[in-house]
């Protein structure tokens, strides 16, 4: 019989604080309960980037600030900044970036809320694939079957909190980087409206214009209280703060579904059927279920032209970042090829060329916003395939041109609102027809956030997605 490694295995990091702020555990005996699992549990999945267990034994010994999550072990994506730990983006080329002394907004807001951040998370070499890989740590494997891709950016992440290691860990998400690996590993991603959250950023690129940060979860609170630790308050807030959203709305929406994209481009079978089924769920908890035609824009036109043009800007950045670092250009060998690929495929007019994406996004954005008008929620596919196998994916034995096709498919339904400013969440529906785990996408309204959270709090207690646990986990890792 299969034993789970610990006594606190299915307990969310609210859970969790609930417990250290009631006696019941303190937070080193909780740090060292995380370091076992991290032990047990990472080797099979080489999830982490960089670890730091002495400094999270002196902040549990010292104490950490009384908030939501106070006492509670976790992670932060290795694309941002966070004292104590250097930010390589799990780079090569940015190895030996100095540890950061000084948090950022995003960061002071985490570390206001108790957390006790244990180490970084691996991502592919700038979040530039949606399959976790790279030169600097090798390939992350997904807990549900160790040869299958965990999807990416923030894969890392996503396996340790699929597998139980850590109940949330910090994710970022810049055309799919969140929700990717959520639906790839069964838990919960979202991609936030623009605007809605403080900056993460101190001295490293940032995306900020089409890049949310977010935790990844198990259970919808804590992602709910997650999201509200680092909203924007006050004058300087874009939208009205939700603030913690506790609970289902007992209004009931529009919703629609949506299955193809505008140039015909659609999803696998087994994963069609889990998005219908979430839409009849929906119908019969009331909710009024209609249907698109199509998402309003060509997949192949978003991605093969206008976010390529944007992602080559963007490396223009990080290679400026790499050259101030390092006192001289990059050179080939200092990325990997991918990110060589996007450095070299600079637009000839750069300004010209990003005049272009952001018209053509603004009538994506326009046609989306006609949608809200008559709907709350558009449901779609996450990813349209079940994970697949990581070894289709290697970056040793695929150039770029190889790697692209994979991270356009995977992109289909999600980079849009990554451009367009609107939020999106991933939530885990169901298994393929092999047992995979498959995700349903739910797009909102800008600032229409809170009914994201309405749907998901319905279909966590419908579903009752935390009760499965992969092939690798705390749940199975001690027997």
């Amino acid at each position: 019989m299969r034993k789970p490694l610990d006594e606190f295995y299915n307990h969310d990091a609210m859970g969790l604080a609930e417990l250290v702020s009631k006696g019941e555990v303190t937070a080193e005996e909780l740090l060292e309960v995380v370091i076992k699992r991290i032990e047990t549990v990472n080797p099979k999945l080489n999830a982490i980037e960089q670890r730091n267990y002495e400094l999270a034994r002196e902040r549990a010994r010292k104490g950490l600030p009384k908030g939501p999550f106070s006492g509670v072990p976790s992670f932060v994506k290795a694309n941002t900044d966070f004292p104590g730990f250097s930010t390589t983006w799990n780079s090569k080329g940015f190895a030996d970036a100095p540890v950061v002394t000084q948090p950022s907004p995003f960061a002071e807001r985490y570390i206001e809320a108790g957390l006790n951040i244990v180490g970084k998370t691996c991502l592919p070499e700038f979040a530039y694939n949606t399959h976790t890989e790279s030169r600097l740590t090798g390939r992350t494997r997904n807990p549900w079957d160790p040869s299958l891709t965990t999807g990416g950016s923030s894969g890392g992440s996503a396996a340790l909190v699929a597998s139980g290691v850590v109940p949330m860990a910090h994710g970022t998400d810049g055309g799919g980087s969140c929700r990717i690996p959520s639906t790839h590993c069964h838990t919960i991603g979202l991609k936030t409206s623009r605007g809605r959250h403080v900056s993460t950023q101190l001295a490293t690129p940032t995306i900020k214009e089409t890049q949310s940060n977010q935790f990844i979860t198990r259970s919808v609170r804590d992602l709910a209280m997650s999201f509200a630790l680092v909203e924007q308050r006050g004058d300087n807030a874009t939208y009205p703060e939700l603030g913690f959203i506790s609970g289902p709305s007992k209004k009931r929406l529009k919703i629609a579904v949506a299955t193809k994209t505008e140039d015909g481009l659609s999803a696998d079978a087994d994963v069609l059927d889990v998005v219908m089924r979430t839409a009849e769920l929906c119908r019969q908890m009331g909710h009024e279920v209609g249907e698109l035609d199509c998402v309003p824009y060509s997949a192949n036109e978003l991605l093969e032209h206008k976010f390529m043009d944007f992602i080559s800007v963007l490396t223009q950045g990080i290679a400026a970042n790499f050259e101030k670092m390092h006192g001289r250009p990059v050179a080939d060998g200092d990325f990997e090829a991918l990110g060589m690929y996007y450095l070299n495929m600079l637009p000839d007019d750069p300004d010209a060329a990003m005049k272009g994406v952001w018209e053509y996004v603004d009538k994506v954005s326009d046609a989306f916003d006609k949608h809200f008008e008559s709907y709350d929620l558009i449901l779609t596919p996450t990813v349209p395939v079940a994970p697949k196998e990581a070894a289709d994916r290697s970056i040793e034995s695929l150039d770029p041109e190889g790697l692209l096709p994979y991270a356009y498919r995977d992109m289909r339904f999600l980079a849009f609102a990554n451009l367009t400013g609107h939020p999106t969440m991933s939530v885990p529906a169901g298994f393929s027809w092999e047992g995979l785990p498959v995700g349903v996408n739910f797009i909102a309204a800008k600032g229409a956030e809170a009914k994201q959270f309405s749907i998901a709090y319905e279909l966590e207690e419908e579903l009752k997605w935390a009760r499965y646990w992969p092939r690798i986990s705390v749940a199975t890792a001690g027997s």
